[in-house]
């Protein structure tokens, strides 16, 4: 689990210092576009910052990708594999086997939450307590 922690983390990283190199194309752009209000155009420093700005998106969204991409396998890792039924109960489990729990975005969200301990459960008897940080909370 250690390696999709760290995997995840480098993506994680990657997609800051790509966010950063947007904050920095997008100023430079806004710079040469005051440049040019103000009657100082210059057309190819205008065309070089647009053409940084839009690597620049570029590399965001593909940073973006790759962090949901081990996102997922790291989810996939820490899910355990379903282990095969013997031949005799496969028939038998069938019928009493509810149906499998589908991956959706909520609950990713949900485990998300609870990863980073924005939101804790306490179980007592079998009532389950769920604590919701003070930030997260709808506004009364």
């Amino acid at each position: 689990m250690e390696e999709g922690k760290t995997n995840v983390r480098g993506a994680e990283r990657r997609l800051e210092r790509a966010r950063e190199a947007l904050k920095v194309a997008m100023s430079r752009l806004a710079s040469v576009r005051r440049a040019a209000l103000r009657g100082n155009h210059d057309a190819e420093a205008l065309d070089v910052a647009v053409l940084a700005c839009r690597e620049a998106q570029a590399t965001v969204r593909a940073a973006r990708e790759d962090l949901e991409r081990e996102w997922m396998s790291a989810l996939d890792r820490s899910i355990p594999a379903a282990s095969a039924p013997e031949p005799g109960r496969a028939n038998a489990d069938a019928a009493s086997d509810p149906e499998p729990l589908q991956i959706t975005p909520r609950l990713l969200f949900a485990r998300w939450l609870v990863q980073t301990g924005r939101l804790t459960d306490a179980v007592s008897g079998d009532v389950v307590h769920i604590a919701v940080e003070p930030e997260l909370q709808p506004a009364a």
